[in-house]
């Protein structure tokens, strides 16, 4: 595709900012979990100070189509969503294309997690928020008070938390089971004290589904056998919470209220 603005130079030089920001997040280790949150949300900042100005707004909209960094495509896109949805969704399928994923409008949560790429499958999960909320409003729901005291979470629980979250977000609840399976129950004790108690409960059950009234291996080659051991309708039964647990895009935004508590 032709570059329409045409002065490269000029182009990344206005988006320094934004592009440091996502250099410092591609290089920062997935753990601990709250550090490259904060340094994702960096990159969001960026993204909001250039939207506020009709330069930035052309900028971002420029880097979300053409830029070479995926990375900065993509928060680029899911920015520019917030003033035309349509240019947003363009920018995000091409991401999942040339991840070599298949795009489907409405997106389905099947054809998103089925994208291999890393960034290819988030700009699958964006189209999906896309078109679940194509009434212009914020897909996020509003965080609900808690009625349990944030200061009585754990920062071991909040980890295992995020911890849980990430993995899941990024190769799906049996993967996050897999990696993570231990500390599925501190996360759901944390999720349910931030306020989350339906996320809570998707943990809690996806536990109950892989080892019924037994504790968790501690190997993950055990947790691992157990989830090809599962019957066929407990591999759909996980599916499907799988699916509901990702759909609850206020998570990390109640664990990080409640870190900064």
């Amino acid at each position: 595709m032709t570059d329409p603005m045409g002065d490269v130079a000029n182009n990344l030089d206005a988006l320094s900012g934004l592009r440091a920001a996502v250099d410092a997040a591609q290089r920062a280790p997935l753990t601990p979990v709250r550090v490259y949150n904060k340094l994702m949300g960096a990159v969001r900042d960026e993204c909001a100070r250039l939207a506020a100005t009709a330069s930035g707004r052309d900028r971002l909209a420029h880097a979300a189509t053409f830029d070479e960094n995926l990375l900065v495509r993509l928060n680029a896109a899911t920015t520019v969503r917030s003033w035309d949805r349509d240019a947003a969704a363009a920018a995000l399928e091409a991401l999942v294309l040339g991840a070599g994923g298949a795009v489907s409008r409405p997106m389905t949560m099947s054809a998103a997690l089925a994208v291999q790429d890393d960034i290819g499958r988030k700009a699958a999960l964006c189209l999906l928020g896309l078109d679940r909320h194509d009434d212009g409003a914020d897909p996020r729901p509003p965080i609900a008070t808690s009625s349990v005291s944030v200061w009585a979470i754990s920062s071991t629980k909040l980890d295992a938390a995020e911890r849980v979250y990430s993995l899941a977000m990024n190769g799906g609840i049996d993967h996050a089971y897999e990696v993570a399976g231990l500390d599925f129950a501190a996360a759901a004790d944390a999720l349910e004290a931030t306020g989350a108690q339906e996320a809570a409960r998707l943990i809690r059950a996806v536990l109950q589904l892989v080892n019924p009234g037994i504790a968790v291996p501690a190997e993950q080659e055990l947790r691992g056998q157990a989830m090809l051991e599962l019957t066929d309708h407990a591999q759909r039964a996980l599916a499907v919470l799988g699916d509901r647990f990702l759909e609850m895009d206020d998570v990390i935004d109640r664990l990080e209220s409640a870190r900064d508590a």
